[in-house]
């Protein structure tokens, strides 16, 4: 059984065991299955930062959760961050703007 301390002990996509290690996003989509059948119960999530071997947790309930996937935004544990997309994030009006 793999746990939010020890899931990130193995990088993204390799293998552990000879077993396909799952990417946390799908992790956290598969406990939101299991645990979220109460609207406010508050579900351990993985952090989904960049760092291979984070193994911290980040407490939400379903609706805070369905909130960031809504938002297409990671769960991420206070402070970690992923890389930024390499497209850029606003259109060309918005940039002519900001000059």
């Amino acid at each position: 059984m793999t746990t939010a301390g020890s899931f990130g002990s193995t990088a993204q996509g390799q293998e552990s065991a000879g077993l396909p290690v799952p990417d946390r996003r799908t992790l956290n989509d598969y406990r939101l299955l299991v645990f979220g059948t109460d609207e406010y119960r508050r579900i351990a999530f993985v952090c989904e930062c960049d760092d291979p071997s984070c193994g911290r947790s980040v407490i939400l309930n379903r609706f805070e959760y369905e909130d960031l996937r809504r938002e297409d935004k990671p769960v991420l544990f206070h402070a970690h961050s992923v890389h930024p997309r390499a497209e850029p994030l606003t259109t060309p009006q918005t940039a002519e703007n900001d000059h």
